[in-house]
């Protein structure tokens, strides 16, 4: 009884995913290409990641014909998606935009400038 509540449960899941996922997704692209790529990038990965293993629990389940071939291609299309951000993650590394200073750290830093430290 438990493994069919959760696999209902699971199946619902799925489904909601399916449409509410790629919605959400089209919807933040406009803001993506204004703000562009940034670290908050990585929260996204999680949902990446979780609708093919979904998916692959109901293959393993005994569910087949559809869930196999949406299984296969979310978790292709999940692995397209963690490596284009680790990409982007490197790519702000070597640009040296990864981290980001402080606003009052560079102003105690142009404010030391300034002054003269070896006078008294």
């Amino acid at each position: 009884m438990l493994l069919s509540i959760t696999a209902a449960a699971s199946a619902y899941w799925a489904g909601e995913a399916r449409v509410e996922l790629p919605r959400a997704v089209t919807r933040l692209v406009p803001w993506w290409r204004k703000n562009g790529f940034a670290t908050s990038c990585w929260a996204f990965t999680f949902a990446a990641a979780a609708l093919p293993i979904c998916l692959l629990n109901f293959v393993k389940c005994g569910e087949g014909g559809v869930y196999e071939r949406l299984a296969v291609g979310t978790f292709a299309a999940a692995n397209v998606i963690i490596g284009a951000i680790f990409i982007g993650t490197v790519w702000l590394l070597v640009r040296g935009k990864l981290f980001s200073i402080p606003l009052g750290v560079t102003q105690d830093v142009k404010k030391a400038g300034e002054t003269d430290i070896t006078s008294d």
